[in-house]
């Protein structure tokens, strides 16, 4: 078998302590194998791109044993050999050649050049080395050495946002650090301290970057804060939805967060004009920013928090115009009512405000509703448990060991709601809302006495208004 090999190859020759620079290229078998062997850090060792039926297999390491002259590749280590001219290798039992040389020009250092490199790295889209992983942005924040890395999947839907930072020749990103790194003209490498690699492959040029600072620009930065809505990834949950909201005034309002078309949190956000800081419930930042599609907050400690532009709700701006304000009183009850009497909700809580006819009193309901199903042995009931018998015993019942509840005599206003009336019941609350969100013109009539009255006009907004008079008959 040795003596075919030798036939079929020509002149080869066991792989030597140079050798691991002629192994550097694109290698492919005649039967659709590939793998692209790249230049790592230290001698004798590199990464590996392994490639099968067009596809990628994953990035590996390689190694050569200078002692027992063996290419070693994840579960793979054979003795290797490489002809004169460097374009055929033969490794594990296979015949390879080189279909590609890799560039050498144009290669940047981030430990010689550090400024070039991260131009290179936040110049250019990047994408990692499987079919299941999209693009992937790095973006400068508060300075030069650090900034936000974004990732999407492959249907551009966000992924990840992580924060980057170079310190001492050091690539960080979110918790894994490289202790080299480099850029070539079709790769971004890097290596950890357990020899693992990092490859991404170099995609096209970034435009011109819009940017606003809340210092700076604090009018432009909340106009952008409060248009539309921002994303954050949810991990093994849906995304969460931001909106950020003026209420009091334009340096005062609400960040609603959402979760699966849920209300899970609100909270009060405030610009200081004195201090320059924003705050939002608790937590104080000191600094923020919009860099096109991202909006970046950090704390005084350096810590970032950013969000990602949801780009399937329109950029509407909002300002304190969009607000309608009602002030409780006796006068205003009829108003109140209108806003409140729907369902409400907050994550799995339902509330709704029942009015009496007097329109002043009533009863407000809070309660939450889970699906449940009778299958097999058991009773089933999302966000309540499974049970597999029900005690009953005087008024009580006992859902299994978890939970027991009184039959209740008292009167309640709870009453369950068919298929066709929930149907019907969200079908009117959409219109009643469609019908609530719509434009109002009112004339705020003050008297001598120091009485208001406010009276709503017929028209959507003050461009439908060419001249308004008062005449006293």
């Amino acid at each position: 078998m040795k003596i075919l090999v030798v036939i079929i190859l020509g002149s080869l020759s066991l792989g030597i302590v140079q050798a691991d620079q002629m192994l550097i290229g694109t290698w492919e078998t005649g039967k659709g194998e590939r793998m692209d062997v790249l230049d790592g850090f230290k001698p004798n060792m590199g990464p590996v791109i392994r490639y099968s039926d067009g596809e990628v297999e994953g990035v590996y390491t390689w190694r050569i044993d200078t002692t027992s002259k063996e290419l070693k590749m994840r579960y793979s280590s054979t003795v290797y050999a490489l002809s004169d001219n460097g374009l055929n290798l033969l490794w594990n039992n296979k015949k390879w050649s080189k279909s590609k040389e890799l560039e050498t020009q144009g290669i940047v250092n981030l430990a010689t050049d550090a400024n070039s490199f991260i131009d290179g790295l936040t110049g250019h889209s990047w994408s990692g080395n499987s079919s299941s992983v999209g693009k992937m942005e790095f973006t400068r924040t508060f300075s030069n050495t650090e900034g936000v890395v974004t990732r999407f999947d492959q249907d551009q839907s966000l992924k990840s946002l992580d924060s980057w930072g170079i310190a001492s020749g050091v690539l960080k990103i979110g918790s894994q650090v490289y202790l080299e790194i480099r850029i070539t003209p079709q790769y971004l490498i890097g290596v950890d301290d357990d020899d693992e690699f990092l490859v991404l492959n170099k995609g096209e040029s970034r435009g011109e970057i819009s940017q606003t600072s809340m210092l700076e620009s604090r009018e432009q930065f909340l106009a952008a804060m409060t248009t539309g809505a921002w994303r954050r990834p949810g991990g093994y949950r849906p995304d969460y939805i931001y909106r950020f909201r003026p209420i009091e005034g334009d340096l005062k309002g609400r960040v609603f967060q959402e979760g699966n078309n849920r209300l899970e949190s609100t909270s009060v956000w405030e610009f200081s004009p004195a201090t320059g800081a924003m705050k939002i419930g608790y937590t104080e930042y000191n600094g923020g920013i919009t860099i096109d599609n991202l909006l970046v907050l950090v704390k005084k400690d350096g810590d970032q928090k950013s969000y990602l532009r949801d780009l399937t709700v329109e950029e509407k701006s909002f300002n304190i115009g969009d607000v309608k304000t009602i002030e409780i009183s006796e006068r205003t009850a009829s108003k109140v009512m209108t806003a409140t009497a729907r369902q409400l909700s907050y994550e799995d809580q339902y509330t709704l405000f029942e009015f009496s006819e007097d329109g002043r009193t009533g009863y407000v309901h809070e309660w939450k509703s889970y699906p449940f199903q009778i299958t097999g042995q058991s009773l089933k009931a999302e966000g309540w448990g499974s049970y597999e018998q029900i005690y009953l015993i005087e008024d009580y019942i006992v859902f299994g060991e978890g939970r027991g509840r009184k039959i209740d005599l008292r009167q309640s206003r709870l009453r369950p709601k068919s298929d066709a009336e929930a149907e019907s019941d969200a079908k009117q609350s959409e219109q009643a809302l469609a019908e609530l969100q719509k434009g109002k013109v009112s004339l705020k009539i003050v008297r001598t006495d120091g009485s208001q009255e406010t009276i709503s006009l017929p028209i959507a907004d003050l461009g439908e208004l060419k001249s308004i008079e008062v005449v006293s008959e």
